[in-house]
């Protein structure tokens, strides 16, 4: 598949982490040596990704895929190994995309609270209009006053564009009836 978007990129790399980690811990001989390579391969490619949606699907997914897994401690190895070869990556890195790998992972901590200020701005928006929403393309005009609330005027201007939360932003623009249906679908 062709992938526009960096970040659906590193989802399909996250998302396809659990089945290698599976094979890699069920396998035997020279499947088992592929399915490491490419537990390798797709965390590489989830460090050079850059982006949080690739580290969020694995997660996701490797949280629905671990009650399966048979050796809790062959798990713990390789969730070390896979762990170490993280840090690893991140050292031997090309000498730009380390440090932007690691201000990027520290982001994610400081950016978590707005997002969920902003997120709570949005449920009372949300409360406003609950059945139909505001209407398509409305979330930062709908938003607007409850963020500021929130926020403060400097950081709702940079923080409430979008929700930052696909349910959310539909439950604002479409109401519930329209966030359903982006839930069933």
């Amino acid at each position: 598949p062709r992938f526009e978007h960096k970040g659906l990129a590193a989802a399909f790399l996250g998302i396809s982490l659990p089945a290698s980690l599976l094979l890699a811990t069920q396998a035997r001989g020279l499947r088992a040596t592929v399915a490491i390579g490419a537990l390798v391969a797709l965390t590489g490619g989830l460090l050079l990704g850059e982006t949080r949606a690739g580290w969020v699907a694995a997660a996701l997914a490797l949280g629905a895929v671990a009650p399966f897994l048979p050796n809790r401690r062959r798990l713990a190895w390789l969730l070390l190994g896979g762990i170490l070869l993280s840090g690893a990556g991140l050292w031997i890195s090309p000498s730009r995309t380390g440090p932007r790998l690691l201000h990027r992972l520290t982001s994610i901590i400081r950016n978590l609270d707005p997002r969920l200020e902003l997120w709570k701005a949005s449920v009372e928006t949300w409360k406003e209009r609950p059945w139909l929403g505001h209407g398509p393309a409305s979330y930062a005009e709908a938003v607007s006053p409850a963020a500021a609330r929130l926020l403060g005027e400097k950081r709702r201007d940079s923080y409430s564009r979008h929700a930052h939360n696909d349910v959310l932003q539909v439950a604002v623009e479409a109401g519930g009836l329209g966030a359903g249906l982006l839930l069933v679908l």
